[in-house]
């Protein structure tokens, strides 16, 4: 063999074991991708879990989280209610409560084998004079002008001439500071407002144009799109969770519904269907009081979840 013929063999053999070398390094490489995100996947729960009455199989571990976070919300809504129409102090510091822990009705789903059941678990809650006290204060509508030393007298009598007939709780999946500084703008604008029997209630004429010049920002918001729905920005976002939690309240409370459309995703702090989307000048949500006294509605935004509450005004 002459000296051009090894060189070529000598070439031909070298780039064959290189390609071999990085052959298996780019499979090690791939095989600690893999490991690395076995590690930080997600956990699913295993095939026909139930929790309660609903198949949870094959859900990630936030699809459960925000199921049970929405059962949690109507758990505390109705034991709110109970204590709301407790006729006096003894029926409420009698009134045994329940509250869902979240965190091990997750767990207890995570570990569940597959087919099994599992239930929801509570946990018991009984108010004292001093919680039933201010769960009913913390709701009072404040004269706003009213003077000092009447002040005490003036909830106490607001207190007695309000009733509560419907509330709504959604979770605060997302907690940027912009989509809460626009749900806190525009719960605002709603919040103490009165409607009066045979009155209809419009979403966008109450909070009105949703710009930069009234503090709105650039938040989350789900756009149609020819391909489908799609997430974007827009000034004004997030403050739809208001929105679909007033929809929820009024809906409870048996109003009659005139104008509502939904998004066209899921939205996730409420089950599909069950939204109420706006947008200024094209989608507005409304509704008309159907009752023979006036409705006030309260929004509280708290850390994790959006309250509204409707009460009727007693004679």
């Amino acid at each position: 063999m002459d000296e051009k013929s090894k060189a070529v063999s000598y070439l031909k053999a070298a780039t064959a074991t290189a390609l071999i070398m990085l052959f298996f390094s780019a499979c090690a490489a791939i095989k600690d991708k893999v490991n690395n995100e076995d590690e930080t996947a997600e956990k699913t729960v295993k095939d026909n879990v139930y929790l309660e009455d609903q198949n949870v199989g094959g859900m990630t571990e936030s699809e459960v989280l925000e199921i049970i976070r929405n059962i949690a919300a109507k758990t505390e809504n109705k034991a709110e209610m109970i204590l709301q129409e407790s006729k006096n102090e003894q029926d409420k510091n009698n009134t045994s409560m329940k509250k869902v822990n979240i965190e091990k009705t997750l767990q207890a789903v995570l570990n569940a084998s597959e087919g099994e059941r599992v239930e929801i678990v509570e946990e018991p809650v009984i108010p004292n004079d001093t919680t039933a006290e201010k769960a009913i204060q913390k709701d009072n509508i404040p004269e706003e002008a009213a003077p000092a030393q009447n002040k005490a007298k003036k909830e106490n009598e607001s207190e007695s001439k309000l009733k509560l007939i419907a509330k709504s709780s959604t979770p605060l999946l997302n907690k940027s500071k912009s989509r809460l500084n626009n749900i806190d703008l525009a719960a605002e604008k709603i919040d103490k407002k009165v409607i009066n029997p045979g009155e209809e209630f419009s979403f966008n004429a109450v909070v009105g144009r949703r710009t930069e010049e009234k503090g709105y920002e650039e938040a989350p918001i789900i756009v149609k799109t020819e391909n489908g729905p799609k997430k974007d920005y827009d000034i004004g976002g997030g403050i739809c969770q208001i929105s679909t939690t007033l929809y929820n309240a009024a809906e409870e409370a048996g109003l009659k519904i005139t104008e509502r459309h939904v998004h066209s995703k899921d939205v996730g702090y409420v089950e599909r269907g069950e939204d109420a989307t706006v947008s200024y000048g094209t989608m507005d949500f409304k509704f008309v009081n159907t009752r023979k006294k006036p409705i006030v509605i309260r929004i509280l935004r708290g850390k994790e979840t959006l309250t509204v509450k409707l009460y009727e005004k007693r004679d």
